[in-house]
């Protein structure tokens, strides 16, 4: 059975989100203004480069940075519930129940000193009535559920007897014991071979399909985003800098740093047989510059651009935001010959697995 997408009634919704954190020249803005919304049943998949504030962004969602280190502003509503500024009692009882997380790193994430199907079971007992067998037969049939063989005695397993695959599906079963409302998703195939990436990848859209869970994929990854999104955000320097159906951003991108990060993939232009191209530079880490804050690394700059923040507005069609001075003319020209053809989840997709910023895909 499909979950049908309700954009009108979404399930999360972040409204002028600011992140930042205590450094020692002060603070420091990692996530500035995000707006998001996302449907039961949808994929959004947030991309970019490392230090973008993608990873920030899922954690604060969380309730997990430190409350002392970081300050949040700005709303996120899950079903209607502010998150920020909630008591750490009631985030304690959301988290893992109405919004849960795989990571980045399983082996970090999973206690090493419990047996895995422990860990599953746990996590169920928290938030649910029911008995130690109980709990412990459910987390034998999801580990089953997630594609683990003998799941009756890979349950009694540590962390470090499994594979980097093996361990994902357990993050993922942990996730999804309680069937939450939202699923954020950190880089949850990085360092995996391209047949287990597809294998997960596979696993997490038939899971969210069944159960109308709503996936935040925060990615680095922009073939994974292709193969599995319905929406895609573009974020970098704290910002939402291109936002639009998966289909026409990638067939069409309208801002430099979307051209970039495409053209720096294999198959990532309109010829197959070329040099991939590098965006100069690196994310701004400590400052950022005024104007717009990807003109010292775009080669399409201009005066303007050094002075004016561009904001996030639609072009023909509203559904397809980006923030950038070009003209539209230019963004038509360029993005026709710096796009590609990307089909519908399931179908075949011609963006190839491909890190961007340096990463491991």
């Amino acid at each position: 059975m499909t979950t049908t997408i309700d954009p009108v009634r979404p399930v999360l919704e972040v409204s002028d989100l600011h992140v930042a954190f205590a450094t020692r020249r002060g603070w420091f803005e990692a996530v500035r203004g995000v707006d998001l919304a996302l449907a039961a049943g949808e994929t959004l998949a947030l991309v970019g480069e490392s230090g973008s504030g993608k990873s920030t962004l899922g954690l604060s969602l969380m309730g997990l940075l430190h409350p002392t280190r970081s300050r949040t502003s700005g709303s996120v509503r899950l079903e209607g519930r502010e998150l920020v500024g909630a008591a750490p009692a009631e985030l304690r009882a959301l988290r893992g129940r109405e919004i849960a997380m795989v990571f980045q790193n399983s082996m970090t994430a999973l206690n090493p000193v419990h047996p895995v199907g422990r860990q599953v079971a746990e996590a169920m007992l928290l938030h649910q009535d029911v008995t130690r067998r109980q709990a412990r037969a459910r987390a034998v049939e999801l580990l089953g559920e997630v594609g683990i063989a003998d799941p009756a005695q890979r349950s009694r397993d540590y962390p470090h007897q499994l594979s980097g695959g093996m361990r994902q599906r357990v993050m993922i079963a942990i996730a999804l014991v309680n069937e939450p409302k939202v699923l954020v998703a950190d880089e949850p195939t990085t360092a995996l071979d391209v047949t287990t990436q597809a294998q997960l990848l596979e696993l997490i859209g038939d899971l969210q399909q069944r159960l109308g869970i709503a996936v935040l994929l925060v990615t680095h990854d922009l073939g994974v985003a292709a193969r599995i999104a319905e929406r895609v955000a573009v974020m970098y320097a704290g910002k939402i800098v291109e936002r639009a159906p998966s289909e026409p951003l990638f067939r069409h991108p309208r801002h430099p740093y979307t051209w970039g990060l495409l053209g720096s993939i294999p198959g990532g232009g309109a010829t197959r047989h070329r040099r991939l191209d590098a965006i100069p530079g690196s994310p701004p880490a400590s400052a950022y510059p005024s104007g717009c804050p990807f003109h010292p690394r775009c080669a399409h700059a201009f005066d303007a651009c050094a002075t004016t923040v561009p904001e996030l507005r639609p072009a023909v069609d509203p559904r397809h935001e980006d923030a950038c001075l070009l003209a539209a003319e230019v963004k038509d020209r360029i993005g026709a010959e710096r796009g590609m053809r990307v089909e519908q989840r399931g179908g075949t997709r011609p963006v190839e697995s491909g890190a961007v910023g340096g990463e491991r895909a």
